[in-house]
């Protein structure tokens, strides 16, 4: 038992390991991007204050309502016939929302934000994640002892 565990982190701790190391690129592509950006516009205008331009929020079209990806998230699982991964998951949610599903960039961020979500009612007790050596995790609504599927909220 002690050396599946063990096997479990190292694997765990590897694809997070992975995972920062995407994000750290991207964050260094972003700080690139921006070098280049500030020094075209300081090219057109070198008066220009950089520092008071101030970031963009996220568009109106990806926030969500309070508990709005959390019902399609519990909708899906609540219809689908296995458990799912986040990817699964996010791709339904992007498509429910209207959200391009081939923009590569925008998927990796809902998948982010997707996880948290997920982890968020795991820890709370509504969903469970099932692990499979070699495969993603997936997620499925806990059951209970009633009905065998727990409330969404």
């Amino acid at each position: 038992m002690t050396d599946f565990a063990l096997h479990s982190l190292i694997r765990k701790r590897a694809e997070l390991a992975g995972d920062l190391e995407r994000h750290e690129a991207a964050v260094r592509q972003f700080k690139i991007d921006l070098e280049h950006i500030d020094a075209t516009i300081l090219l057109f205008e070198p008066s220009t204050d950089l520092t008071k331009i101030k970031p963009k929020p996220l568009p109106a079209h990806l926030g969500a309502n309070k508990g709005g990806v959390a019902h399609i998230i519990f909708g899906l699982l609540r219809t689908d016939e296995r458990p799912c991964t986040a990817r699964e998951i996010v791709l339904h949610v992007m498509a429910e929302r209207g959200i391009d599903t081939k923009n590569k960039k925008l998927t990796d961020m809902m998948v982010a934000r997707t996880a948290s979500t997920l982890r968020h009612y795991r820890d709370r007790g509504l969903l469970r994640t099932i692990r499979s050596q070699g495969e993603y995790d997936r997620w499925e609504i806990t059951p209970t002892k009633n009905d065998g599927v727990a409330n969404s909220h």
